[in-house]
């Protein structure tokens, strides 16, 4: 069985360098690095994960926090595989939770339980809870986290942010549809306890206001993000609202707004015009349009932001666009 010293005699490097390599340690250069990697992997060497963390107290284990309600997501996989691709970098590893940071009793007991026996170096919270159990647990824990997405609190100590720009975003959104003649606009927005649904409402509110229309509550609406939901929020609000266009938190719930809207015979969009917040993934008839957000560069990024000790303030990424398609229309 191979072990650090063929590693170490074949790379030309001395035993504390490899284990440096395998360590995710910053003092070894990019070209040592994947020399090294590669002389592992070529001879067959694996190091001792127990072993090193009884030494080091370093598992190179990440925890990736996503609210993930039922089934994975377009966006979830693109994050999934760009934290992946940056970690394996530095031959680290992931770990995925898939709760919600919500403080009721039994999800906060449960939380705290699963994160003190998880061997965890530090961590990445997906669009957080306003009151997110989870980042108080990691912090108390003296773990390294980034938030993707806005944090509860912008004072939180030893938490670095990385987002685009939701309520620009939802802004923009709300502003196409209002120069297109659109003024009763629905919004069915995310969880109200995430803040990203709170930028959302902000970008809505703020083109409303700018194209002087009264902003009315009954057009506006919370709900998880999934086919299911839009299908049920689709059969309520298609009978009772007469707005003329309807601006969805995702493509999960623009799908289910489709399929009620082909069972109640209204067409998109001669009848209802469609826009999504986020995906990309949905295959739908007519096409969708959606914002196109990069999540693999945001997981990619957010590592990249873990291990940089000289970025203190939140990260804001331009990187989105407005992918314009055929589920709206002018009404002017």
């Amino acid at each position: 069985m191979a072990n650090i010293n063929d590693v170490a005699k074949k790379a030309g490097v001395s035993k504390s360098t490899v284990s440096n390599v395998f360590n995710g340690k910053k003092n070894v250069s990019d070209e040592i690095r994947q020399k090294v990697l590669k002389i592992a992997d070529d001879i067959g060497y694996y190091p001792n994960k127990l072993a090193s963390a009884l030494t080091t107290k370093r598992t190179g284990l990440t925890g990736l926090f996503i609210d993930n309600n039922s089934k994975f997501r377009y966006m979830d996989y693109k994050l999934i595989e760009g934290v992946s691709r940056e970690l394996k970098k530095s031959n680290k590893h992931i770990i995925l939770y898939l709760q919600a940071g919500k403080s009721d009793d039994d999800n906060q007991i449960d939380i705290n339980n699963k994160l003190i026996s998880e061997p965890i170096d530090d961590a990445i919270i997906v669009a957080p809870m306003v009151k997110d159990i989870r980042i108080n647990e990691l912090i108390d824990m003296r773990k390294s986290i980034v938030i993707i997405g806005q944090a509860p609190n912008n004072s939180l100590p030893k938490v670095k942010c990385l987002d685009v720009d939701n309520i620009k975003i939802s802004y923009e959104v709300t502003k196409y549809l209002l120069e297109l003649g659109h003024r009763k606009i629905t919004l069915i927005n995310s969880d109200p306890n995430m803040t990203i649904s709170i930028d959302r409402m902000k970008g809505y509110l703020a083109a409303l206001k700018e194209y002087n229309v009264e902003f009315n509550p009954e057009y506006t609406f919370n709900s998880d993000n999934t086919e299911a939901m839009g299908e049920q929020l689709g059969s309520r609000i298609f009978k009772s609202l007469d707005m003329t266009a309807v601006i969805t938190s995702s493509d999960e719930i623009a799908s289910g707004l489709y399929n009620e809207a082909k069972k109640a015979g209204i067409s998109i969009p001669d009848d209802i015009s469609i826009f999504a917040l986020g995906g990309t993934d949905k295959k739908l008839n007519p096409s969708l349009c959606t914002v196109y957000v990069d999540y693999e560069m945001l997981g990619r990024e957010a590592v990249a932001l873990l291990s940089n000790k000289e970025v203190i303030d939140n990260q804001v990424i331009d990187s989105y666009k407005l992918l314009i398609s055929d589920s709206i229309k002018s009404i002017l």
